[in-house]
């Protein structure tokens, strides 16, 4: 007998479940709670399947005769009503996180994957991040990111293009790339669109043909220059001399003591100015003489590694005489308006401007690690005592292995080479002999 609503309406819990039986096995399933449950039974492939076809009253009685109906006719075509229902709640589910899936949070969920794994370093992740803030969310981080085209990917390489900064317009081009890239990597783990249920956010990478070694989407990089490094003109070769020039116009410095250590150990420690700025005292042992810090600068996928640096006599005595007025401080270069910060990141190059170098054709901050790199290896010092207190990573299957920080071989050279700068600030002839 078929069912009717006031059949229904009138349907009570008992002390277990109950159906009610309707038509074309439809039927009210009752719960010992009350719940009335429209559902459906039915053989596909040799096996006996239930249906679910929604709670009455939100899907009244004749609602749930035309979903049966409809399942009655999936069968008669060979089709599966459940799969079909599973595939189209699916679609749907995947269309809404389409519509809800914009670029930026595609943008920034890469973003959070690519810096931990493994972990980044901090100048890096600032770049990368800078690059998405700047020069593309602004333009496509709302939009959808299905509706992303290569267009769309042109328009915002080239809007940077256009003020002139080529090789930031490469970096976003793979930052897009990588983005893309990813949203279908963890598309591919959804099971629902590997077994073709729901479709994926992007249907292709729109950065694909716009990459490549003979893509000419953008201007050529331009080649890269050296920091500027005391270089003299007749020869090519670093200029002992305006080295020296350079030592004696910093013990004739008059500014900030804190820049002053900090232009006095620039060319004897010869880290990248970003480690030096923001060395810690934490990670100075003036005991043992030695400076431990992160590697601000790792490859891509790379986990940044930790350099000891062996600290001559010289540079005790320059930080023993800065503690008493940043010891209280977590940074050893703290900043004159903000202690609890590190000194401004233009501070060293603005006082070797101060003292009539040119920082962009002289000297800069970063120039004095290819002084002491190449009058290291003049000196005769080896190459893995050099690169290593250089902060670079050995090439090849030997850097899997290479772990060694060679202190003592190392020890003794920062020694000797600050002992060489000695000497040429005293304007000694010194000759390019290995000391010791």
């Amino acid at each position: 007998m078929a069912l009717s609503d006031t059949s229904i309406r009138n349907a009570r819990p008992a002390g277990k479940p109950y159906k009610l039986a309707d038509e074309g096995g439809l039927y009210l399933y009752v719960t010992v709670s009350g719940g009335r449950l429209w559902r459906m039974d039915y053989r596909y492939g040799g096996k006996r399947k239930t249906l679910s076809l929604g709670a009455y009253p939100d899907v009244g009685l004749a609602e749930a005769r035309d979903k049966a109906h409809e399942a009655r006719k999936a069968l008669a075509g060979g089709k599966d009503p459940g799969e079909a229902k599973k595939a189209s709640k699916a679609e749907a589910k995947a269309e809404q996180a389409r519509a809800e899936s914009t670029f930026g949070l595609a943008a920034w969920a890469w973003f959070n994957h690519w810096k931990s794994t493994p972990p980044k370093a901090e100048t890096n992740v600032a770049k990368v991040k800078g690059r998405l803030e700047k020069d593309v969310l602004p333009w496509l981080g709302s939009k959808p990111i299905a509706d992303v085209t290569p267009h769309d990917v042109f328009t915002a390489c080239e809007r940077i293009q256009a003020r002139g900064a080529i090789e930031t317009a490469h970096r976003v081009l793979g930052d897009l790339d990588a983005i893309f890239k990813h949203v279908m990597a963890e598309d591919a783990k959804d099971k629902d669109i590997a077994e073709g249920r729901a479709k994926p956010r992007v249907a292709m990478n729109p950065c694909t043909n716009l990459r490549g070694r003979n893509v000419h989407l953008l201007q050529p990089s331009p080649p890269k220059r050296h920091f500027a490094h005391f270089k003299d003109e007749r020869t090519g070769a670093v200029s002992t001399a305006k080295l020296g020039e350079y030592l004696r116009a910093v013990d004739a410095f008059r500014g900030s003591y804190v820049v002053m250590a900090a232009l006095q150990l620039a060319p004897m420690l010869f880290c990248r100015p970003g480690e030096m700025r923001k060395a810690r005292w934490g990670e100075i042992d003036l005991t043992g003489n030695t400076w431990s810090f992160t590697i601000s600068k790792a490859k891509p996928n790379e986990a940044p590694g930790i350099l000891v640096v062996p600290l001559p006599r010289q540079a005790i005595e320059i930080l023993g005489g800065l503690y008493p007025l940043t010891g209280r401080s977590e940074f050893v270069f703290a900043g004159h308006r903000d202690s609890k910060r590190p000194m401004s990141d233009a501070a060293v190059n603005a006082a070797i401007r101060r003292m009539g170098f040119d920082t962009k054709e002289e000297i800069s901050g970063h120039g004095f690690r290819h002084v002491a790199s190449t009058l290291l290896y003049d000196l005769g010092y080896s190459s893995d005592a050099v690169e290593k207190s250089l902060g670079h990573k050995t090439r090849g299957i030997r850097g899997v292995y290479d772990h060694a920080q060679y202190l003592d071989e190392r020890a003794p050279m920062m020694q000797a080479w600050a002992d060489y700068l000695d000497r040429l600030k005293n304007g000694a002839d010194v000759i390019p002999l290995r000391v010791g």
